[in-house]
């Protein structure tokens, strides 16, 4: 006869017996508990997954830091305030412009006498102020 796949046994081991399987899984239970109280009263000096704040590796990334501010490089954080400082000047720049654009298209479009000689566009400083051109109405 031949035998069938359920008939044949796994690993090399069978259990016949109820009570040979009672036996077994209590000493496997057993097993389990002894390491899980083992795991609890010892714990590890490692952590199970590696989180990258180990000694070495904070002064490798610390020297190497310092190494790059040595040759002129600014930090993250340095460079991301620089960049941010850039972007308003080049903004308040534009505005500059846009404004001295806009007032020299008013003074463009009107007559000479139309114009109101303290409303002139005046320039103080390096900067250019804006005052409103009011025109005289005939």
């Amino acid at each position: 006869m031949e035998e069938t796949d359920l008939e044949k046994p796994c690993y090399g081991l069978e259990i016949v017996e109820q009570s040979a399987l009672d036996h077994f899984n209590a000493v496997l239970q057993k097993a389990q508990e002894l390491a899980a109280k083992a795991e609890r009263e010892n714990p590890r000096k490692r952590p199970r997954k590696y989180t990258g704040k180990s000694k070495r590796t904070l002064k490798r990334r610390k020297t190497f830091q310092e190494d790059l501010a040595k040759k002129g490089f600014l930090s993250v954080f340095d460079f991301i305030a620089r960049m941010e400082e850039k972007a308003k000047k080049k903004k308040d720049s534009e505005q500059l412009i846009a404004r001295a654009s806009e007032s020299e298209q008013v003074l463009e479009g009107s007559a000479p006498e139309e114009l109101d000689t303290e409303a002139l566009v005046s320039k103080r400083v390096g900067q250019v102020r804006r005052r409103n051109v009011l025109m005289r109405r005939d």
